[in-house]
């Protein structure tokens, strides 16, 4: 007796074993600007931290919650951040976090994870993060005033951030079984 059995897999996962810079040329976007300092310029894969360089993003001095943000397109599994800051202004380092999420706005203390929170106070400019997590938007938030500063500034070089990608795919097959007894 011929019987139809029907297996449904439900998410066949494909891991790439190459950990590459997810983040490059992705879009980002920033709370504010400060002159043409855009979100663009830290993920462009110039890691140059010359601020006059124009290499840098940089938010508004009057900026009360500063974040940049970039949307890797999709959720995928992240392994470390690489982060260039503006050189000779790493003490607007000094209280950021990184966080990682499913939602571009679940970054200030909903369903995200936290990466990492520098609490030194003058920190290096350029810095390696390890952090093992999956999400789709990374995000650098800095609510933290450095000292002769008129309020909280981010000033980002380059963030990269290494990982794989996830390829989920769902799908039915149905195939003829000979032998198999209905129960």
């Amino acid at each position: 007796m011929d019987y139809l059995l029907s297996i449904c897999v439900l998410c066949s996962i494909h891991i790439s074993t190459a950990s590459v810079n997810l983040a490059l040329n992705k879009p980002a976007i920033q709370s504010s600007t400060y002159q043409d300092y855009v979100a663009q310029l830290v993920v462009d894969g110039n890691s140059t931290a010359d601020w006059t360089a124009k290499t840098c993003c940089h938010t508004g001095t009057n900026d009360p919650m500063p974040f940049w943000q970039v949307d890797l397109g999709e959720s995928v599994t992240l392994q470390r951040f690489n982060i260039t800051y503006r050189q000779l202004q790493t003490t607007r380092m000094s209280g950021f976090k990184l966080i990682v999420s499913n939602s571009s706005n679940d970054w200030g203390g909903g369903s995200g994870t936290l990466c990492h929170e520098e609490t030194r106070p003058d920190p290096p400019y350029i810095q390696a993060i390890e952090c093992f997590v999956v999400g789709r938007y990374v995000t650098y938030h800095d609510p933290t005033t450095a000292t002769g500063d008129p309020g909280p500034i981010i000033e980002l070089c380059e963030l990269e951030a290494f990982g794989k990608i996830l390829n989920c795919n769902a799908s039915q097959s149905q195939l003829p079984h000979r032998g198999a007894k209905a129960v």
